[in-house]
């Protein structure tokens, strides 16, 4: 009986701890800024709304917080699981919003966006992590692509202004702006659409395809690959 009693013991510590969901109250929020290893999907034109997904280390680690009108996103280190080596599992952070103006990750995380939409709005990524936005359609757009991540944009914009920066690359294949300035430094990979005009900036050794056939303005320092332009 003590070997069974034992090796239930040993089973139920053995055992994934179950995953749980936490819900945090939020306001309406136009900014959301994002520091850390986390998964974070934003859902636009929908009431506020935040809620954490994942095992209880997880979600205890997660820090939400309301300043005015930014939403910041981060993990408290001290809050994880008291197993040495545990990360806690995977984590996803949902969060909605009426419409968001700016929107910011940093470090290793993933956020994904539905939509942009309105007069104009800026997103940025720094360090390795991972942008998508399933649809833009905006009158002004900034993106700023910095370090070793990667960016996903799709939809329009009449201008917009993008720079990118590093090991990055930048997936904007199905993304078209009437009016483009972008920057590229560094040995980033770059697809790209414009509709009327390109004014183009290259320091290194970037690969960047254009779509369109834009006119361009360019200044190129470095051994950059450049193709579908119109000059």
């Amino acid at each position: 009986m003590k070997i069974i009693a034992l090796l239930l013991s040993l089973c139920a510590l053995a055992a994934p701890a179950s995953a749980q969901q936490r819900n945090y109250t939020v306001t309406s929020f136009t900014q959301l800024r994002v520091d850390g290893a986390i998964h974070v999907k934003l859902t636009t034109d929908s009431a506020p709304f935040a809620r954490a997904s994942g095992k209880a280390a997880a979600t205890n680690a997660v820090d939400i917080r309301m300043n005015g009108r930014t939403l910041t996103i981060s993990l408290r280190r001290d809050a994880w699981g008291a197993y040495p080596g545990d990360d806690g599992g995977p984590l996803l952070v949902e969060v909605g919003t009426h419409r968001i103006e700016r929107a910011s990750l940093s470090g290793s995380g993933r956020l994904d966006i539905d939509r942009l939409e309105g007069m104009k709005a800026g997103l940025a990524l720094r360090g390795a992590g991972s942008l998508q936005v399933g649809a833009i359609e905006l009158d002004e757009f900034t993106l700023l692509v910095a370090g070793a991540g990667s960016a996903r944009i799709a939809g329009s914009a009449k201008q917009a202004s993008i720079k990118v920066q590093g090991l990055s690359a930048l997936d904007a294949a199905n993304f078209m702006a009437d009016e483009l300035s972008m920057a590229v430094e560094g040995p980033a990979l770059v697809r790209i659409g414009a509709d009327d005009s390109l004014d183009l900036s290259v320091a290194g050794a970037a690969d960047i395809v254009v779509s369109g056939n834009p006119a361009c303005t360019m200044t190129v320092r470095g051994a950059a690959s450049i193709s579908g332009c119109r000059r």
